[in-house]
């Protein structure tokens, strides 16, 4: 009796023991899976960095024409993204993302199909007065000139409306240092597909959010002529500044640009209703 017990006892301590080590590893196994699921469902999935977005730098080595008011107090974290299938990264971005630490392979300024996502799937920032997920137009062709717009497209994901781990479907709880997934499309069905693909890898769909990009508004697509976006996660005010800054080094998250492998049938997004200015989502 002594003996079963005892075994009872160690089974128990080892399933407890392995349930830890597989907690510690579901963000990177889900990850993983979520890929997976992605590229069973018909996506080519490529997956890109995300890193400090230094807008002096790049102001200084040309690629801005302005710092647009910047505070330089107030770091961003940019997307850096794959270039689409068959498509190369301008030599010149490439060069500068290699300035930045990345890569070289992705670029901070991406164009977009009308049939394509990025995703951001991984975990929100630490503790910090506030936080939001944000898109911009950075670039479109008026005529036969190319001219910077930078300015956002819709009301921002922030730590008010988010949904997290913390915050299930937007509730009220804790958002900070939480797993999230963002997508950005301008479809219906690839959004619904992604989600599909995010919750058979594990990824709760009350975690799960969506950044509409309108196409009424937008020229989507991959010629050069195309609207140009980039998006940015901007934390302010850490409560703990070295855990903000291993946060703006060193994301815990990844970056995936989707494209189906086949003609889809388009569902574009009409232009989502925005909140009013004094709602915490205007922020």
């Amino acid at each position: 009796m002594k003996n079963y017990m005892l075994a009872m006892l160690l089974g128990v301590l080892f399933t407890m023991l392995i349930g830890t080590g597989l907690a510690q590893n579901v963000e990177t196994d889900d990850a993983e899976a979520f890929r997976q699921a992605l590229e069973q469902d018909g996506f080519i999935v490529q997956e890109g960095e995300l890193g400090y977005f230094d807008l002096i730098r790049l102001l200084e080595e040309g690629v801005l024409p302005s710092a647009y008011g910047n505070n330089p107090t107030t770091k961003y974290v940019a997307y850096f993204v794959p270039a689409a299938s068959g498509h190369e990264i301008d030599e010149r971005i490439s060069r500068l993302t290699s300035t930045l630490g990345m890569s070289g392979n992705t670029t901070p300024f991406w164009n977009l199909g009308p049939d394509e996502a990025v995703v951001f799937v991984g975990r929100t920032p630490p503790e910090c007065r506030y936080f939001s997920y944000d898109n911009f137009i950075m670039h479109r062709t008026i005529g036969n000139e190319r001219r910077w717009i930078f300015a956002n497209i819709a009301d921002t994901v922030n730590n008010m409306v988010i949904k997290t781990e913390g915050t299930p479907d937007g509730s009220s709880g804790d958002p900070f240092n939480q797993t999230t997934v963002i997508i950005i499309t301008a479809d219906r069905g690839i959004d619904q597909r992604i989600r599909d693909a995010a919750q058979s890898a594990g990824y709760s769909d009350d975690i799960i959010n969506t950044q509409v990009l309108p196409s009424v508004m937008l020229n989507m697509g991959l010629d050069n002529d195309s609207d140009t976006f980039a998006s940015f996660v901007r934390p302010a005010l850490f409560n703990d500044t070295q855990a903000g800054d291993d946060y703006i080094n060193n994301t815990p998250a990844t970056v995936f640009r989707i494209t189906p492998n086949n003609t889809t049938e388009l569902d574009p997004y009409d232009y989502p209703e925005l909140s009013p200015r004094n709602r915490a989502n205007r922020v």
